[in-house]
């Protein structure tokens, strides 16, 4: 899965992953992973999906959260930004994201295209 990512042949890194996940459900690697490739290949739903299910196993990840906040960004879904900014920002406060993804989420609000 790792090689097919890197050369950027994300449905084949998707496809194998989703094996590992099968055959090891509670892997929080394998959600992570899922959520990444899902993000990079642009399929934000999913993405999140995965984010989330990697929070299930691990709430306090600091990673999974500023990926989840930069995936709600990217959807352009401003309450899930939000909401994940502010988890983000409990368990990380001085996250070097937070500017960012504060900035993004006010241009969201305001109706601007994303930069």
């Amino acid at each position: 899965a790792e090689l097919y990512y890197q050369i950027q042949r994300y449905d084949q890194a998707i496809e194998f992953l989703l094996k590992a996940n099968q055959i090891k459900p509670d892997s929080f690697e394998a959600a992570v992973a899922l959520g990444q490739v899902n993000l990079d290949a642009e399929h934000y739903d999913t993405a999140e999906k995965w984010y989330k299910a990697a929070l299930m196993k691990k709430p306090d990840d600091k990673g999974v959260l500023a990926s989840l906040a930069f995936t709600a960004l990217q959807k352009g879904d401003a309450r899930e930004a939000e909401e994940a900014i502010e988890n983000l920002e409990k368990i990380d406060p001085s996250n070097q994201d937070l500017p960012q993804f504060r900035d993004r989420l006010a241009s969201l609000k305001s109706g601007e295209k994303p930069k």
